[in-house]
């Protein structure tokens, strides 16, 4: 595998084809606003998970596991189960959808209030230690695990359905 296309085959990319279409044919003829288009992008991004040869099936559980499946490294494996986003199971687009609404509907019951990102040495204290609630850091994976890598994976399906829609 050389490229990103190489962990689809060819039905996946059809399939991802068509929606990103769908996707922009929506848009222009319901008139979607910026949000509403930006989510169903995502929508098709969520598919994207579970649309490729990487993919596989947990038999102790009987369900398939996403591409990542949870873990941060992309699977090796002799071969790989092929969900139908059409239709109303796991990795469809209606249970995307789904997963997509219940995280909407749980940060707006939440009462986040809004953090602060900060680079910092985690080892050099720099705030005084009673001025914030929590602190989360992330530990240093150095070349561990590869998170640009695997981020690409997404980042090329979602920057193609963002550029159909002229939102770059």
């Amino acid at each position: 595998m050389r490229t990103w296309r190489d962990v689809f085959n060819s039905r996946q990319l059809l399939e991802l084809k068509v929606y990103q279409e769908e996707l922009l044919r929506i848009s222009r003829e319901k008139k979607l606003n910026l949000t509403m288009s930006l989510l169903l992008a995502v929508t098709i991004d969520k598919i994207v998970d579970y649309s490729t040869s990487l993919c596989r099936w947990v038999p102790g559980g009987e369900f398939a596991a996403a591409t990542l499946g949870g873990e941060k490294k992309l699977p090796m494996m002799w071969d790989y189960v092929e969900l139908v986003p059409h239709n109303t199971g796991p990795g469809s687009w209606s249970s995307m959808v789904g997963w997509i609404e219940r995280v909407l509907v749980h940060f707006s019951n939440s009462s986040l209030e809004r953090g602060t990102v900060v680079q910092a040495d985690a080892t050099i204290p720099w705030l005084p230690s009673d001025s914030v609630d929590v602190m989360i850091t992330d530990p240093p994976y150095y070349d561990a695990i590869w998170y640009g890598d695997l981020g690409d994976l997404f980042s090329v399906w979602l920057r193609r359905s963002v550029s159909l829609l002229g939102l770059e």
